[in-house]
C-alpha cells in the first residue's frame, strides 16, 4: 500500500519520530551523531550518564508495557522472569536507525550473557502495517534478536512516554532497562554506539 495517504492520520509524536529516524541532516549540512553531541568520555562518565532518564532504586517507577496488539512471535504476552533484567527496545521497520542498531543489540546481548548479566531482550514494534512487518520478519530471521511484541496503536505511546519522564514527542529508537522486580531504571533515546558498552554493562551492577 502506498504510505503517502496515511501521513495525514499519523499522530504528532510519530511525525517527530519519523523525523528523528531520518538519515538526512536538517538544512543539508553534515549529520551529527547524537552520541557525539552528548556522550561524556567513557573513562569518566558514570553508567547512568548513558540514560536519558535514570531512576534510583528508591524512586524507580513500576514497569508496565503499553497496550499490546499481539506477540509477533506467537508466544503470548510476556512476564518478567524472576531475578532477570528486561531490555525493552522500541523500534519499527520504517525507522532506519532502529534497523541499523539491531546488530549492535545482538552483539551486546551475547556480551552481556558472557559477562554474567542476566538480561532478556524484548522488542516492541510501532509498526501498524502488518504486511510490511511480516515481510521484514520473514526476510530477516533472528532480527530483532529477542522477544517480539507489537503495540496496539501508536496513539498509546504519547502517555506511555510521559509516564516514564520522556517527552510525548520522543522519537524511536528507545531503550528501556527494567531491573529484577519490575522497576524501570533507565531510558535511553537515540541510536546506540558500540563504544558505550562499558557504560551499559555498568548499569546492570546497580543495586
Amino acid at each position: 500500500m502506498d504510505r503517502l495517504p496515511s501521513v495525514a492520520i499519523v499522530p504528532a509524536f510519530l511525525l517527530v519520530a519519523l523525523a528523528g529516524c531520518s538519515d538526512e541532516p536538517a538544512g543539508g549540512g553534515a549529520a551529527i551523531a547524537r552520541v557525539n553531541a552528548v556522550r561524556a568520555p567513557a573513562s569518566s562518565a558514570p553508567p547512568e550518564s548513558w540514560c536519558e532518564v535514570a531512576f534510583g532504586a528508591a524512586d524507580a517507577p513500576r514497569f508496565e508495557l503499553p497496550p499490546l496488539a499481539a506477540d509477533a512471535s506467537g508466544q503470548g504476552f510476556p512476564a518478567q522472569a524472576p531475578g532477570r533484567w528486561v531490555w525493552l527496545n522500541l523500534w519499527a521497520t520504517w525507522c532506519a536507525p532502529c534497523i541499523r542498531e539491531m546488530p549492535v543489540l545482538a552483539r551486546w546481548k551475547g556480551e552481556l550473557a558472557r559477562d554474567g548479566a542476566k538480561v532478556d531482550f524484548w522488542f516492541l514494534t510501532l509498526d501498524e502495517d502488518l504486511s510490511e512487518l511480516g515481510r521484514f520478519l520473514r526476510e530477516n530471521p533472528g532480527t530483532p534478536p529477542g522477544r517480539q511484541l507489537r503495540v496496539s496503536s501508536v496513539d498509546v505511546m504519547e502517555p506511555w512516554f510521559v509516564k516514564y519522564k520522556l517527552a510525548a514527542s520522543t522519537a524511536i529508537p528507545v531503550q528501556v532497562l527494567v531491573a529484577p522486580g519490575g522497576k524501570v531504571r533507565c531510558l535511553r533515546v537515540g541510536g546506540l554506539n558500540e563504544a558505550d558498552y562499558r557504560l551499559v554493562r555498568g548499569l546492570f551492577d546497580s543495586p
